[in-house]
């Protein structure tokens, strides 16, 4: 068994088998891959998944584009150049 897979779907749960403030927690981890895992979870406080736009890694911010919960006005924030 894979652990890091696993924890991964267990944060993307859409179930609601996370709480959000545990969610909130995982958007601040060091590892880009549960940083990823965290923002493709719908229940992700939306102040945590905006934060998130500045992420240092392209692919968690390319995440929350896809997640679809912000509104065009914050992805323009979106810094391209990083």
């Amino acid at each position: 068994v894979n652990c890091q897979s696993t924890c991964q779907m267990c944060i993307r749960d859409r179930s609601g088998a996370v709480p959000e403030t545990i969610l909130e927690a995982l958007a601040g981890d060091k590892d880009p891959d549960v940083r990823i895992a965290a923002a493709s979870n719908p229940r992700l406080p939306h102040d945590a998944l905006r934060a998130l736009l500045n992420d240092r890694d392209p692919e968690v911010r390319r995440e929350v584009v896809i997640h679809g919960a912000l509104e065009y006005s914050e992805l323009a924030a979106l810094d391209s150049t990083k």
